[in-house]
């Protein structure tokens, strides 16, 4: 897959089958089983929830101690679970990342909120938005607000969404998973393809279907959607994993033959927003493609500049700098003349001072840490636009 990156196979006892993956703001993978539960992993020990009596876990599951968990979300304060078929009519749990083991810091989503199908097979969740999709053929999708503290459901309210124009025109009722990019774009996956969502069209937003090339034989039973920091989308389906790529456009199939998925049929997928590092569920075991472009790192003096080199095709396309903390940085011509002037968060756009395009070339960036400390490096900028 490039020089930039490498595959390694990774086993952790969670059960015949990993159904999804995320990754909290601490570095915990957790990950969601098929008749297990929720597990907590990290470098040396191994978390279960499920709904095992005395537990504070409100998961609940299709038979006593059988949670099929395929719906998960985690930041730094909570984590978001389904129970697929969950007894008690709440298919939905949600827990205080620093009250796991209590049962106040565990409540639950379902009729009573407005989620009316228990058949809730994924969900996330993005600024006060939960977002729940059903594989059952008939539910669709159900998109809540439940405000910054989900906890508190006063301001509470659903909308669902259904095939037809009048609903959303989601694309088929059978939904599979759903995501919310990092600016807040929801992408849908179904058994009929990817969609994504606008919310400024129709009364209630509409979903938009997203081509995949005509000559790429991939899906259209979509499993897995994330996101990575540099604006390349992964997608999971029964026949490998795509990639769409942030900078070209481009779509790219990964399967047994060109990389090392230890299988075709993809369950899950979840990128490490610290690394960028690329977690892949699997019906044979969990792979992972770390990706060393775009490492984050705290260390000024190690800074780098990706992509390099930097391709301009479109204004969409910006330069990233892979250092921990928001700190100023400065771009130089290799004559040292100061072309442009940004931040970390901000990225650069390839445009000098005036916001005029700055042609192909070799430039410098320098950064600036709040105690004087400097970091700098070179990358090429290749423009085509």
């Amino acid at each position: 897959t490039g020089s930039d990156t490498s595959w390694n196979t990774v086993r952790f006892p969670v059960g015949d089958r990993a159904v999804r993956l995320v990754t909290d703001s601490n570095g915990v993978l957790w990950a969601g089983a098929w008749g297990t539960g929720v597990w907590a992993i990290d470098d040396s020990t191994v978390v279960q929830y499920t709904d095992t009596p005395g537990s504070p876990s409100s998961l609940d599951g299709v038979a006593e101690n059988v949670v099929v968990t395929m719906g998960l979300y985690a930041d730094r304060r909570y984590l978001f679970a389904t129970s697929f078929l969950a007894r008690n009519g709440n298919p939905v749990s949600v827990a205080r990342l620093d009250a796991l083991d209590s049962p106040s810091g565990w409540d639950v989503f379902g009729l009573a909120d407005g989620i009316t199908d228990n058949w809730i097979v994924t969900l996330d969740y993005y600024d006060g938005w939960l977002v729940v999709g059903s594989g059952s053929g008939t539910g669709g999708l159900y998109r809540c607000y439940i405000g910054p503290d989900p906890f508190d459901k006063s301001d509470d309210f659903c909308i669902q969404y259904r095939e037809g124009f009048s609903e959303g025109n989601l694309i088929s009722n059978t939904v599979r998973v759903v995501r919310f990019s990092p600016e807040g774009e929801l992408w849908v996956g179904t058994n009929f393809g990817l969609s994504r969502f606008d919310p400024g069209l129709g009364v209630y937003g509409l979903f938009l279907d997203v081509e995949i090339p005509p000559d790429v034989v991939f899906g259209p039973n979509i499993t897995a959607l994330d996101f990575d920091t540099r604006g390349n989308v992964w997608v999971g389906a029964e026949n490998g994993l795509g990639r769409f790529d942030a900078t070209t456009g481009e779509f790219r199939l990964f399967t047994i033959r060109n990389s090392g998925l230890v299988s075709n049929r993809v369950r899950a997928v979840t990128v490490d927003r610290r690394t960028n590092d690329v977690w892949i569920g699997t019906d044979a075991g969990l792979s992972l493609l770390l990706t060393r472009a775009g490492r984050i790192t705290s260390e000024i003096a190690s800074v780098t500049a990706f992509p390099n080199p930097f391709v301009v095709r479109s204004p969409d396309d910006i330069l990233q700098f892979n250092y921990a903390r928001d700190v100023p940085v400065r771009i130089y011509t290799v004559a040292g003349e100061l072309v442009a002037e940004t931040t970390v968060n901000r990225a650069w756009d390839g445009r000098n001072r005036d916001g005029r395009p700055c042609a192909s070339g070799v430039y410098m960036f320098v950064l600036t840490d709040e105690d004087g400390t400097v970091g700098r490096g070179k990358f090429v900028l290749v423009r085509e636009q």
